[in-house]
């Protein structure tokens, strides 16, 4: 293992992260609390109660209230970690205006996107009382398929300019290796996110006919074409072994799960007159903290599946490629501009690794 020149530099920044992550986490857990003990929920849904006859657009009220609400607590904490964190590390390149307003861009999109889930969700829970939990889970199932297929196109444009790779080499042999995999993409596009950050990333996102290869320009800057081809490796990896399917079969089962015990904690609720019925809005925070809490709780058992499929994913880029020095210098590359802690303690593996440390993926090259 490489005795990184910026390995206190590294444990600090990532020290920081996790505690503001548990942080951020017992703070939305605190607010969902205090409008759900405080009666805020019930008292929002009455202060609306007259503001139309059409209960979705009630809903809709309530949901933005509530949401815009959460947003402005939530702001402080948010800046100190996307803004003030990243810039004391020397990580960001954005000026306070432009964190701002690609701050209220992400919660845009996220505002929309929610009032979607929710107003479908509601629908559910009038309509189908009985059966909504499982309904509930096909259709968010249904909804992540569409989502990955239309973020390229839709989301990300929103936050990043693409264009496509100039350098015909190193395109042409990421599409060579994309269709030893079997993996038809339809193009490799460079994306700005050094406008952002000083981090380096790559991903193959979208389906279909919107599935390309993405590489951050911060990473083409300092990587060489045999790092960024076993890089790509690695991604190209999770379609040929389907862990996409395999993702989405796993979260569709878990979804089911956490539905099925909203829906008994619901029934409860109403017996006992917290809430009026299930489709009651007032009930929402309190959906919201179940789910929040579930997720939480199963979140050691998700991150261990994961990083089963990313170690595959090693594997599998190793052997096709047999670019082991490259995978090593890549993940040691990654390790110092990402700044990201290599040997993690075993509690913040289990609980925020969805990929394996550094430190174990460049033993597996070994």
């Amino acid at each position: 293992m490489k005795n990184f020149k910026d390995k206190n530099k590294i444990k600090a920044y990532s020290s920081l992260k996790h505690k503001l992550y548990f942080l951020s986490l017992v703070f939305n857990i605190g607010i969902l609390l205090i409008f759900i003990l405080s009666g805020l929920n019930s008292d929002l849904r009455n202060f609306i109660a007259g503001a139309s006859t059409s209960f979705y657009l009630k809903l809709t009220i309530f949901y933005i209230v509530f949401s815009v609400a959460f947003f402005i607590l939530g702001l402080p904490l948010d800046y100190y970690d996307g803004y003030t964190a990243e810039h004391r590390y020397s990580l960001s390149t954005q000026s306070k205006k432009e964190w701002l307003k690609d701050t209220l861009k992400k919660f845009g999109v996220s505002l929309g996107i929610g009032i979607i889930l929710i107003l479908t969700l509601y629908y559910l829970l009038r309509n189908f009382s009985s059966i909504w939990w499982l309904l509930a889970a096909v259709f968010y199932f249904l909804f992540s398929v569409l989502m990955a297929k239309i973020m390229p196109i839709v989301i990300l444009p929103l936050f990043y300019k693409q264009k496509p790779l100039e350098s015909r080499e190193l395109k042409e042999s990421l599409l060579k290796l994309a269709k030893k995999t079997g993996q038809n993409i339809k193009d490799v596009f460079e994306i700005d996110l050094s406008r952002q950050t000083k981090k380096a990333n790559a991903a193959l996102v979208g389906s279909g006919n919107t599935r390309r290869i993405l590489l951050a320009d911060t990473l083409i800057k300092n990587y060489t074409d045999e790092e960024i081809e076993v890089i790509l490796a690695h991604e190209l990896a999770h379609h040929a072994l389907k862990h996409m399917r395999s993702i989405l079969i796993f979260g569709g089962v878990i979804s089911l799960g956490i539905f099925f015990i909203i829906n008994k904690l619901l029934v409860i609720s109403v017996s006992s007159s917290y809430i009026n019925n299930l489709a009651d809005m007032a009930g929402l925070p309190l959906i919201l903290l179940i789910f929040s809490t579930l997720s939480l709780i199963i979140s050691p058992i998700q991150n261990a599946f994961t990083r089963k499929l990313e170690t595959d994913a090693d594997r599998y880029a190793l052997k096709l490629t047999k670019l082991n020095k490259a995978f090593i210098s890549a993940m040691e590359k990654l390790t110092e501009q990402n700044l990201s802690d290599p040997e993690p303690s075993k509690f913040i593996e289990i609980m925020l690794y969805d990929h394996p440390p550094v430190a174990k993926r460049i033993k597996l090259a070994k």
